[in-house]
């Protein structure tokens, strides 16, 4: 029996997506053990190529979570607030996980904003809460989300 061109090809692609995913996997490893940017930024490339390439796959939804970490992890917020964006929007079983990166993120930024940029992010922040709690009212996070911004939307004395 002959292998014809589509047996090839779905063959070649399948040898493509293995490789891909063992790379991401050492990748991972790799970052999480060094926590070095420079692993970050390999994983990023290989989540990169995953996503671009594969983007049918079931567990699309899941690198990008990961893929939102990573971009997190080298300081790139908007790429990582996108991933974790996409994710919710992606699979509701992940979307309570992405949302709320997403908010520690933002809690983060908020935190850290000099003073001339500290007004739009925590704006940003306790929009972002907000639309946590209404997609979410029955989590476990509700009440220490809620006083999170309750006590960061209080003025100063």
């Amino acid at each position: 029996m002959r292998a014809t061109d589509d047996s090839l090809a779905e063959a070649g692609g399948d040898f493509a997506r293995a490789c891909a995913l063992r790379l991401a996997a050492q990748a991972q490893t790799r970052a999480r053990a060094t926590d070095d940017p420079a692993a970050w930024r390999e994983l990023a490339g290989q989540m990169d190529l995953l996503l671009a390439h594969w983007a049918d796959d079931a567990e699309h939804p899941a690198r990008l979570l990961l893929a939102g970490e990573t971009a997190a992890r080298l300081g790139d917020m908007e790429t990582a607030l996108a991933r974790y964006g996409a994710a919710a929007a992606a699979d509701s079983s992940l979307a309570p996980t992405a949302r709320w990166q997403s908010l520690a993120l933002l809690d983060a930024a908020q935190t850290t904003a000099d003073s001339t940029a500290a007004p739009a992010a925590l704006a940003r922040f306790l929009a972002a809460g907000e639309d946590f709690l209404a997609a979410h009212p029955g989590t476990n996070g509700r009440q220490v989300c809620s006083g999170v911004w309750r006590r960061c939307a209080k003025p100063t004395q």
